[in-house]
């Protein structure tokens, strides 16, 4: 039995132990613009869902800086438990019928804690003011000796230099933390709990772990290059068998500290994974290990399932643990993908306007935005390049170009940086692509992805949902193959239309990699820094 069945089947035994009655599964997932949560039961049927967008936001300053205040995590994770409770009628103490609170969430964060509390905002995985730290730790240890030991490395986007750049920056704040987090997940597992955590997805996306057999930190490593740095801040690491046990259960406490109901007293938590983890389980299923899916959401990314264990790859391209033993995932990941349409939306139409507006003017434009371009690169790029200093642009712009032609070209901008994405994958060029996130759900867009991509995309009805479905799915046996195939797992998106690659071709040609840079280095490196 796979390492992931056999996690499905220990913790059902779990639940089944800790409540009777309580079969029911709360899955919380932790996103970057809002928290999304569902109530399902034991056969996958949707009891409630709720969407609940924070209070602030992440908050962008100068050199690249991006932060989240965790507690806007906290706060919408206890609003959406208390609401998809209230709508399933189980706030009373005497009809418990949950029997787990499961997790998934962005990655790649960094957030320190002391007694319970975030002790200043996360730094996003999007954040790349880290530039001078980056080129210390690579001068300290050297391009070869990082490659070849440092999983997906990634510069000033890793996590290991953003802990060097609060070292550097903020010594007093770093030296109180208690621990380093890096997930957002991970941090409402901690206030669920008191527990520190990091599951094995998130942990290879940082920087910060060791190639090899048996996970662990790069202790040596960064030791080496910042000796200041104290290595017991770092996380206790969630192997996958452990995925299985609730990291811990929620107290009398915590719930009412929190203003939980109290129907949820002794509720297990299950930290779950980070959210291309979740996201790919959820799309293409726990055991198919060649499938490929699109994820569109504020970032994005093209993932494929492999056999085997990461590796030292090529710049642009992530491989991470999966939490089944002896598959990995490649993925090609954008730093900011649907966040482009969103920032032109509140820019080119105005703050007031809705997404369906922005697919409404786009539609206006023909094919190819009358050779208008768009580089998607508002905070720096991760794939085909890593270029923390790369910036959006727009290309052959003229007099005759109006709100239709730019809000189409951000769309297929994206898109092609879609197609280069494949391309650094090494993408198949036959089959049908499943397509999750929130881009899924705009036609025009889904049809932009089929053009460039030149093979059919399948956008999934349910496609938001899609990441919070593991964390359900896992907790019960036999997850099964992908949504839309024979024996899907209970509760898991339903196909919707396929969309296929237009006459039209695929579109405009791709800006070259040189291209890109040129832009990119149209914003000097020294106006980038602080």
């Amino acid at each position: 039995m796979p390492q992931v069945l056999a996690f499905a089947a220990r913790a059902h035994s779990t639940i089944a132990r800790s409540r009777v009655t309580a079969e029911n599964v709360i899955s919380l997932d932790v996103g970057t613009t809002a928290l999304k949560a569902a109530a399902v039961t034991p056969t996958g049927k949707l009891l409630a869902r709720v969407n609940i967008e924070y209070k602030h936001g992440a908050r962008v300053g100068p050199a690249g800086a991006v932060e989240q205040h965790p507690d806007d995590w906290l706060q919408a994770a206890c609003e959406a438990i208390n609401a998809v409770v209230t709508a399933t009628g189980n706030d009373s103490a005497r009809n418990p019928r949950f029997g787990a609170i499961a997790l998934t969430g962005q990655m790649q964060n960094l957030i320190l804690v002391h007694k319970g509390r975030a002790l200043r905002p996360a730094l996003l995985y999007s954040d790349v003011r880290a530039q001078e730290e980056a080129e210390s730790i690579e001068q300290s240890l050297g391009q070869k000796n990082i490659k070849g030991s440092l999983m997906n490395y990634k510069g000033a986007g890793s996590c290991f230099a953003k802990w060097l750049w609060l070292y550097n920056n903020e010594p007093a704040i770093l030296s109180v933390a208690d621990r380093i987090l890096l997930g957002a997940h991970s941090y409402v597992a901690y206030r669920l709990t008191g527990r520190y955590a990091a599951d094995l997805t998130t942990s290879s996306t940082t920087g910060l772990l060791r190639f090899g057999k048996s996970p662990e930190w790069a202790t040596a490593e960064i030791e080496r290059a910042c000796p200041g740095l104290d290595v017991k801040q770092l996380p206790p690491l969630l192997a996958s068998d452990k995925l299985s046990a609730p990291l811990d259960y929620l107290t009398t406490r915590g719930v009412e500290e929190l203003g939980l109901p109290a129907c949820l007293i002794g509720v297990p938590v299950f930290h779950g994974m980070g959210d291309v983890a979740s996201t790919t389980i959820g799309t293409i299923g726990v055991e198919e290990s060649s499938a490929e899916y699109i994820y569109l959401g504020t970032s994005g990314w093209i993932a494929a399932c492999r056999q085997g264990m990461p590796t030292p790859g090529p710049e642009g391209l992530f491989e991470l643990l999966h939490p089944s033993r002896g598959l990995l995932l490649r993925a090609a990941s954008m730093t900011t993908a649907g966040g482009n349409a969103e920032w032109a939306r509140r820019t080119i139409l105005g703050i007031d306007s809705t997404h369906s507006d922005f697919d409404a003017a786009a539609a206006y434009a023909p094919v190819g935005s009358r050779g208008v371009l768009f580089l998607p690169h508002l905070q720096g790029e991760r794939s085909p390049f890593t270029d923390p200093s790369a910036r959006a642009s727009f290309l052959n712009i003229s007099s005759d170009t109006g709100q239709a032609e730019l809000c189409r070209a951000v769309l297929e901008g994206v898109a092609l940086g879609y197609r280069a994405l494949a391309e650094t994958l090494g993408l198949s060029q036959d089959g049908v692509l499943p397509m999750v996130g929130g881009g899924a759900r705009s036609h025009l867009w889904t049809q932009i992805m089929a053009d460039a991509l030149g093979r059919p995309v399948l956008p999934l009805e349910d496609a938001t949902r899609t990441p919070s479905l593991p964390a359900d799915v896992l907790l019960r046996p036999s997850p099964g193959p992908a949504p839309g195939r024979a024996g899907a797992p209970p509760g898991s998106s339903s196909p919707g239309t396929q969309r296929q690659p237009s006459n039209q071709g695929r579109g405009p040609p791709m800006p070259t990699r040189s291209t890109s840079r040129f832009f990119a280095g149209s914003t000097p490196r020294s106006q980038t820094r602080g």
